[in-house]
């Protein structure tokens, strides 16, 4: 019984250890909210429908974090601050483990550097930069070991043009976030940036933002996304320029 509990013990401590750390990360990110509102039970029901799992239920658990799949009545019961929560932590935790989070999305104004507000700098700070940034600590409890994580910058980073001082500062800033967290990703996690330029696709609205600027097509910038999650890179910048 002894040697029983001695070998048993370090795993017991695991448990509790990554159990804590789901609960604190949970609990820091519920207070970040999603842009488009979704709840985590929404969500839940949204990718069940997208594998073709519409046999699938959802009912409500009790209690803090119960959240747990029954296969003996195709039931996925979801707690209360998971299923009705609108946050990053609840998004996360009503899809489960996974094994990659890619970010194609994030807003910066476009404007003077003299006549940009400060209510303009937010806008990309807390969108595009802060937005990646806390989507990122708030995945990393979920991934999978050796999962992957895909952000996006653009090639303002490194080309910046008239009115593009925001963006350009935000996506040099998330270059650097992601050079920086590779180097501290526990469980063999990888994490990338895509930097695409101006779209064949957006060209009707960005063009003259862009002069001399040539568009590459949106399934080319697709192709380094796939670069990034399936391959063995990380703290790269792949660029996609035309």
């Amino acid at each position: 019984m002894i040697w029983y509990l001695i070998f048993a013990l370090p795993g017991l401590l695991l448990g509790l250890w990554a159990q804590l750390r789901v609960k604190s990360a949970f609990g820091k990110y519920s207070k970040v909210g999603t842009r488009s509102g979704m709840s985590g039970a929404q969500a839940a029901r949204t990718i069940l429908n997208h594998f073709g799992l519409y046999d699938v239920t959802i009912e409500e658990s009790k209690g803090f974090l119960s959240d747990h799949y029954d296969p003996r009545s195709k039931t996925l019961r979801l707690s209360p601050d998971v299923g009705h929560g609108a946050s990053i932590a609840a998004l996360f935790a009503g899809i489960g483990r996974f094994d990659a989070l890619v970010v194609a999305s994030g807003s910066v104004a476009f404007n003077a550097l003299t006549e940009m507000t400060d209510e303009q700098w937010q806008l990309g700070l807390q969108s595009k930069l802060m937005g990646q940034i806390n989507l990122t600590r708030a995945a990393i409890p979920y991934l999978n070991d050796n999962g992957s994580i895909t952000l996006i910058s653009g090639i303002l980073s490194e080309e910046p043009i008239n009115w593009g001082v925001s963006a350009t500062t935000i996506n040099g800033a998330i270059e650097h976030f992601v050079k920086g967290a590779a180097c501290e990703l526990p469980r063999g996690l990888r994490i990338n940036v895509v930097s695409p330029t101006v779209l064949e696709e957006s060209m009707d609205k960005y063009a003259d933002f862009f002069p001399g600027f040539v568009p590459v097509p949106a399934a080319r910038v697709a192709q380094a996304y796939k670069k990034s999650v399936l391959g063995v890179q990380t703290g790269q910048i792949f660029r996609v320029n035309g």
